[in-house]
């Protein structure tokens, strides 16, 4: 697991998302901050677990770097969408 700090333009976000997880659960357990607006925590497209808090300038994610890095770069699994391409 490690820990990734990002920002993207919220008209990304819900892309990016929706390409990360393949099922989100309720992050019980799991501590925010208070300046999270959001707190995620799921399956992601790999089959591993992450969270994903969302701030007002940025997001931190906890999770398989692959995961991610692969939705960053717009190799989004459903390549139909506006940011995968």
């Amino acid at each position: 697991m490690e820990r990734i700090e990002f920002s993207r333009p919220a008209s990304e976000l819900s892309c990016i998302v929706g390409n990360l997880y393949e099922s989100l659960e309720p992050p019980c357990g799991i501590s925010g901050g208070p300046d999270d607006i959001i707190t995620l925590f799921g399956q992601t497209h790999t089959g591993e677990h992450a969270v994903l808090r969302v701030l007002a300038d940025r997001c931190v994610y906890i999770g398989p770097r692959d995961a991610l890095e692969s939705v960053l770069n717009g190799k989004c699994p459903d390549w139909g969408c506006a940011h995968g391409g």
